[in-house]
């Protein structure tokens, strides 16, 4: 089911001074997480040419506050990195150094002290290997993945999140403003869901796959294989906002309507009741 994932102000309390440019690299086991998280600042994930996760994050200066006082924090366990900019102001629990399980990062954030004002910008650049898990998570700019071969997650506040070319189980982003952009997606699993931006799809089909797309107020443009099997489920305002090559019939249920292309093996579920819902297929 899909959630639309709200991202809490990640602060921290003051560290030693860190470099303008902050580095790590590791490995992971086929199948283990990592996540990325920012406050202020864009993600970038990549697919890197070997087994070795690679992490670069560059600070900014803002209009308040010092970058050395912002620091990245890792927190590893044998199957989740988790890394994160902690901002100043917050003490830690003293079993902080328990890892990813115990979501230090949140921790922080709950035991905030003072109201220390630092806008510091921190951009990510990630390389993650075929296999991991990858999820990235800011709140105010942009998050892009590009070429990953495993589940991808991508969830932002205000900034857009797009994804291209990944094949893996599942591809999941959200945001609350802004635009998200699925292109040659390849998996099984597909969510998006936006408040008030816009959802573009272009990708693959599985059998018995599930897709599930939602805008609450922007629109919805979806570009599908003409030999795809999927059945439709749409929710949208009105009939003037469907603009589909397969034909959706309504059902009796209020601003629902239904259709099938080819077996219907797959699951769509497209829901928009603010702007146009799109479907189309390549022409013979």
């Amino acid at each position: 089911m899909l959630t639309i994932v709200v991202l809490a102000a990640l602060l921290g309390h003051p560290a030693a001074q860190d470099t303008a440019q902050f580095r790590w690299t590791g490995a992971l086991p086929a199948g283990a997480t990592l996540n990325v998280r920012g406050v202020v600042g864009s993600i970038r994930a990549e697919a890197a040419s070997g087994r070795e996760i690679s992490v670069v994050a560059s600070k900014t200066r803002g209009h308040h506050g010092l970058p050395e006082n912002v620091t990245i924090r890792v927190f590893q366990d044998s199957n989740r990195v988790l890394i994160c900019a902690i901002y100043p102001g917050s003490r830690w629990e003293n079993d902080q150094d328990r890892g990813p399980a115990r979501d230090a990062c949140e921790v922080a954030h709950r035991h905030r002290t003072d109201r220390e004002e630092n806008d510091t910008r921190v951009d990510y650049v990630v390389k993650v290997p075929a296999g991991i898990r990858f999820i990235g998570e800011t709140i105010t700019d942009d998050v892009t993945v590009t070429g990953l071969r495993g589940p991808a997650e991508g969830y932002s506040i205000a900034g857009d999140v797009t994804m291209t070319d990944i094949r893996g189980p599942v591809v999941d982003a959200a945001s609350i403003s802004g635009d998200l952009t699925f292109t040659h997606i390849d998996a099984p699993q597909v969510y998006a869901g936006t408040l008030s931006g816009d959802v573009q799809f272009d990708g693959a089909i599985q059998r018995r796959g599930a897709y599930e797309l939602l805008s609450w107020s922007g629109a919805i443009a979806v570009s599908l294989p003409r030999n795809a099997g999927i059945e439709f489920d749409v929710h949208a305002s009105s009939r003037d906002d469907l603009h589909s090559s397969v034909v959706l019939n309504p059902t009796e249920s209020r601003r629902r309507y239904a259709g099938k292309q080819g077996d219907g093996s797959a699951k769509m579920n497209l829901t928009s009741f603010g702007g146009d819902i799109r479907i189309t297929t390549p022409e013979r």
